[in-house]
């Protein structure tokens, strides 16, 4: 590799550029939200397009140039009409099969009145320890850690 330096320093840096772009991987970035109301319950949605686990998380795509949080809160806007105070980043995890990063936060609902959208059919307030049927096997692990986390937290 040492003997390559003086080739790729003699190299245009757009030129370098891209060989690095190609060389690298690519990814999507994704953001979900573990929404907790006053009394500690999570919010579950169902999900009109995810027929074997229709009940998750709110989350979707970070687009180009948006806050991870910003991302959060337009998610939860476009798909229930509700307001959420997003807080502490929870957890960074990566989803083999969409090449995605998925940013996972804290969240506190702050108001307004749940609205059904073409994404999501339903709402459910449930305690972290009582999950309905039907729930996204990869969040109910998830939002039990996450309850776990927010009682031990100093705030509670």
């Amino acid at each position: 590799m040492a003997r390559l330096a003086p080739v790729w320093r003699a190299l245009p840096s757009r030129l370098q550029w891209s060989l690095m772009w190609l060389g690298t991987a690519k990814f999507s970035l994704g953001v979900t939200g573990i929404v907790f109301d006053a009394g500690g319950r999570v919010m579950l949605l169902r999900h009109t397009f995810r027929r074997r686990y229709p009940w998750g998380l709110v989350s979707g795509w970070v687009n180009r140039g948006e806050r991870l949080e910003d991302a959060l809160r337009r998610e939860v806007d476009e798909e229930t009409a509700l307001r959420v105070r997003v807080g502490p980043l929870f957890r960074v995890r990566k989803d083999r099969l969409h090449l995605a990063v998925e940013a996972v936060y804290l969240c506190r609902l702050e108001g307004g009145v749940f609205r059904a959208s073409n994404e999501i059919t339903a709402i459910d307030w449930r305690r972290p320890e009582d999950l309905p049927p039907g729930v996204h096997p990869d969040h109910g692990p998830l939002i039990r850690d996450a309850a776990r986390a927010v009682a031990a937290a100093p705030d509670g």
